[in-house]
């Protein structure tokens, strides 16, 4: 599975957070269909959704519904 990190929103609080999302994976291994679940603070939201979509799982497989929490957190 191919994953691009998130980009952490300039107006996101320092402490961090995460966005739970429910999204089916297509044969072709793209993500569609998806919808927030729920979240830390709607700051990250934006942030999340587009590293979500950049994803890619293997090709092949039957459509299947997964999900996922994306999680922002600074390194100290």
């Amino acid at each position: 599975m191919q994953q691009t990190p998130p980009a952490w929103p300039l107006s996101a609080p320092p402490d961090g957070g995460w966005v739970v999302f429910d999204f089916a994976v297509e044969p072709d291994g793209s993500v569609t269909d998806f919808e927030i679940v729920s979240t830390t603070d709607k700051r990250f939201n934006q942030a999340a959704t587009k590293s979500l979509l950049s994803w890619r799982y293997p090709a092949g497989l039957d459509r299947c519904r997964h999900q996922v929490r994306v999680e922002f957190m600074l390194e100290r």
